[in-house]
């Protein structure tokens, strides 16, 4: 008992003396987090890679693996959640590689046990593509260009060196020491890497016209170009210093990828799903067969006469070219729509699922959302609003449809009613819905008889209904670049114009509460009015959003905006007349709409449903005015506890990134001993990930226990507590 009480003090002081640094000074600024919790309903397909019998695929989200089955449908093995946008991946041994947008790049291994996350490196611009060999990783960066990295130890990966382009880099591809990347366009660099630390451009190609290198497979000496609309076009790279043009095929859609097997071009094609092309005649490239999957084909791998295609919402399609005249489908995993709108109550979330229809998912576990029921309603579900036992919705081409969901497993349609235009919103008020109609403005329908609705008024708007809110006798529509016309609607059937509010922005969604509304204003952000007087809204404040503001809901005076493809802010709105953005979260697609319930945020991310934590806190003064937090700083690891491996994400700001070349994060046991060092060099501004294995510095398996994790980056310190169950 001495020696436990021995080692606990001595932990406690080990924390005491490690915390003890002098820091900045907090304000009574207000702030906040939002973190990921969990997801759903994951969709959006863009590149895929084989190994074996397992198909790995790249999608918005992070990274899903495979298993081919012989006349099955592929299924399910593992997948991992990446905070960044998947857009390609390669493999080198049981590494994956992938290019992560805004999300840099991305390193997982994939054990028996399933996929690990094992590090992230941030870069200059967002990571577009991905190359790898012989301990190197090409990545490219957009308008960054070229980054080469270490990745010698994938642990811990390292940038080397950074190299401008003739544009801005989309893919990249190497031989030996030879890297060859497409640039948009300014055609194709070709760049030497014989010192990985200073790569050099050789030459640089530019096609005639304006064509758009994006994509590139080199087989031999010939390098075969994916450029978009212009189809596929063919070099002669045998001699690297003088490139010279072949062939080309002139694609009927948009060819987004290539690979070259045999005699055989397989394309991607964003329109055409599948298209094979004879090139054993490089100069004259002869269209052979095609598979319109019906959706768009992005990426593909290719073994034997066996195809992988990344079919984007389509999801992942198995086809097979052994007649390449005749490309037939073999099999196809399955994903969901687009989320589009949703709405929490208490443990259940309503979600207008595109093309899927009705979704009803149980959130009694937010950070785990399940799937409940499906209902199909034709056309697309485009928004919803729940008043449990029933569901009204609008679907996009038939208006509204009214749902039974006393049983969430088997929604009974009860009633519907056309609109004379395309319906984007709804909201109901006692025995009325208020349906935003697109070109034919709000549409009042009664909704007394669920079996029976009609329609009793309607009130044809300058612009475009997008969304609508009603309170007392009026309603608020937000009306895209008409701005927010506010309704009265005391005569349903006569309902009259009250007052707008319009102004450079476009206006997608309103919430109003008391005597403010609140509208998400496109490229606008949030404004807010004050609707005291219907007649004559007045503007109060606004808060600048990165993105295009399409919804907002307003909770204990937090504004959360789905902002497109900006993800989600919070707002503190508690001065109407000075909002402030006080955190960020960039989510993998485009943020369409979203609900509030507690500290979760339920969001209709296009590519997937997102849940996402908030927690308010304290902000120092030396954050960032946007409220987006700048500071260095370790979070808790995920998983947490953790058996066979863990990840910590770490922020670095540009200050410190400036200060210091290296980080380091050291584990200590709960008697104060050190017993593990892991340091990165190298690091940029922003997010990266540092995975432990739960060995020690020699590479011995460590005991079941509790570790303290310290990041020292400079003159920061922070730490947390990570628990290993054996």
């Amino acid at each position: 008992m001495r020696f436990l009480r021995s080692c606990f003090l001595k932990s406690y002081l080990l924390i005491a003396v490690l915390l003890l640094v002098p820091g900045p000074a907090i304000s009574e600024i207000r702030s906040g987090e939002l973190r990921y919790a969990g997801s759903a309903l994951w969709s959006d397909v863009r590149d895929v890679a084989i190994r074996g019998d397992t198909v790995y695929c790249a999608l918005a989200n992070g990274i899903l693996a495979l298993q081919l089955q012989p006349g099955q449908a592929p299924s399910e093995l593992d997948r991992v959640y990446l905070e960044g946008s998947g857009l390609d991946l390669v493999l080198e041994d049981e590494w994956i590689f992938l290019a992560d947008g805004p999300g840099g790049l991305q390193i997982v291994r994939h054990e028996s046990r399933g996929l690990f996350p094992a590090a992230q490196l941030s870069l200059d611009g967002p990571v577009l593509g991905v190359a790898g060999g012989e301990n190197l990783v090409l990545a490219a960066a957009g308008e960054s260009g070229l980054q080469v990295i270490d990745a010698s130890d994938p642990f811990q990966p390292r940038w080397l060196a950074e190299l401008a382009t003739s544009g801005e880099a989309q893919a990249v591809a190497l031989a030996d020491s030879l890297v060859f990347v497409a640039s948009g366009y300014g055609g194709v660099d070709i760049v030497r890497i014989t010192n990985p630390e200073q790569p050099a451009v050789i030459t640089s190609y530019s096609f005639p016209g304006r064509v758009f290198a994006g994509d590139l497979f080199l087989a031999d000496t010939l390098l075969f170009v994916a450029v978009g609309s212009s189809g596929l076009r063919i070099l002669d790279v045998s001699d690297p210093a003088n490139p010279s043009a072949r062939g080309s095929y002139n694609s009927a859609g948009s060819c987004l990828d290539v690979i070259v097997s045999g005699n055989l071009a397989v394309l991607a094609d964003a329109h055409e799903g599948l298209t094979v092309v004879d090139v054993s005649d490089p100069d004259q490239p002869v269209p052979l067969g095609a598979y319109d999957t019906d959706q768009s084909g992005q990426g593909l791998a290719v073994v034997d006469s066996i195809v992988c295609l990344a079919d984007g919402y389509g999801g992942m399609a198995v086809l097979s070219i052994a007649e390449p005249a005749e490309p037939q489908l073999v099999s196809r995993f399955e994903t969901p729509d687009r989320t589009h709108g949703l709405q929490a109550v208490d443990t259940l979330l309503y979600v207008a699922h595109g093309h899927d229809g009705l979704r009803v998912m149980s959130i009694g576990r937010p950070e785990k959302p399940r799937s409940l029921g499906l209902q199909e309603t034709g056309g697309f579900v485009m928004s919803l609003d729940a008043e449990p036992p029933l569901v009204y919705l609008v679907n996009e081409t038939t208006g509204l449809q009214i749902y039974d969901i006393t049983d969430p497993e088997t929604p009974q349609l009860l009633g519907s009613q056309t609109t004379p235009h395309v319906s984007w919103g709804v909201t109901v008020s006692d025995t009325l819905a208020h349906v935003a109609s697109g070109n034919s403005g709000l549409q009042i329908i009664d909704v007394a008889r669920a079996d029976d609705p009609g329609i009793l008024g309607s009130y044809n708007t300058p612009e475009f209904a997008a969304d609508v809110a009603a309170q007392g006798s009026y309603v608020y529509v937000a009306d895209k670049d008409g701005g927010l016309q506010i309704i009265a609607v005391d005569d349903p059937g006569q309902p009259a114009f009250t007052g707008s509010y319009d102004d450079w922005g476009s206006a997608w969604g309103v919430e109003v509460q008391g005597s403010l509304a609140y509208l998400a204003d496109g490229r606008a952000g949030l404004i807010i009015l004050d609707v005291t007087d219907p007649a004559d809204p007045q503007k109060l404040g606004s808060a600048d959003t990165p993105g295009l503001a399409r919804d907002v809901r307003v909770r204990e005076n937090i504004a959360f905006v789905a902002d497109g493809d900006s993800g989600v802010a919070a707002i503190d709105v508690t001065e109407p007349g000075n909002p402030s953005v006080i955190c960020r979260y960039r989510t993998p697609g485009y943020a369409f709409a979203l609900d509030v319930q507690g500290d979760q945020i339920f969001v209709a991310d296009g590519a997937s449903l997102l849940v996402l934590d908030f927690s308010p806190t304290g902000v120092g003064e030396g954050d960032s005015p946007a409220g987006q937090p700048t500071g260095t700083r370790l979070f808790q690891n995920r998983p947490n506890p953790f058996n066979q491996g863990t990840v910590f994400e770490i922020q670095l700001d540009r200050t410190a990134a400036g200060e210091i070349g290296s980080i380091s994060l050291e584990i200590y046991n709960i008697a104060g001993q050190r017993v593990r060092t892991i340091e990165r060099s190298g690091l940029r501004a922003g997010r990266s990930r540092i995975g432990w294995d739960g060995s020690d510095d020699r590479g011995r398996p460590l005991p079941s226990g509790i570790y303290l994790c310290l990041l020292r980056a400079g003159s920061h310190r922070d730490m947390r507590k990570a628990v290993l169950l054996r």
